[in-house]
Parts: C-alpha cells; sequence; structure tokens
C-alpha cells in the first residue's frame, strides 16, 4: 500500500509541475551552469509521465488487491508489475 501511495504522490508533484508549480523544480532538474537549466521539459510531457505514473500505482494497486478492476486485462496484471520494476530499476 505505502508504494500505492508513494506513486500516486509523485504523480502529484508531477502534474503540480505540468500546471506551472515550481516547488522543489530546482532540485530535480539538472543545471549546466549556476542558472542554466540542461533541459526544460514540456509541461505536456511532464502530464503524460504524471499519468504514466498513476498507472503504475493503479497496476500496483490492482494487483494487491486494493481494488479491483473488471476491464484490466490479464496480461497487464501478471507482467505489470515487472515493467515498472525494470524501469525503476536503473
Amino acid at each position: 500500500m505505502i508504494c500505492v501511495l508513494i506513486l500516486f504522490f509523485i504523480s502529484l508533484i508531477h502534474v503540480y509541475w505540468a500546471f506551472g508549480g515550481t516547488l522543489w523544480v530546482n532540485a530535480v532538474i539538472p543545471t549546466k551552469t549556476a542558472n542554466e537549466k540542461a533541459m526544460n521539459p514540456p509541461k505536456l510531457l511532464t502530464f503524460v509521465v504524471a499519468m504514466v505514473i498513476s498507472g503504475f500505482a493503479v497496476v500496483y494497486a490492482e494487483k494487491i488487491q486494493l481494488f479491483t478492476l473488471g476491464s484490466m486485462s490479464t496480461w497487464l496484471q501478471d507482467y505489470g508489475l515487472y515493467v515498472v520494476a525494470s524501469i525503476f530499476s536503473y
């Protein structure tokens, strides 16, 4: 359950950033020099990342039977966590 909450929290932070929030941005965006950011991710991409992370949380919540979704495919239930783990293991 803690993993689900952590993933949803990370997703909410990305939604906040996608809508213009600035909290913690300087801590997570790498910089080339003191004031020059190495990248400036577009707001749409940040929102897409938030939705993907929310999807990870839903897959995990389904796997631990926090709730059930009848429309989630069997292969996603069986192998979805392997995909999530492989992404976060790098």
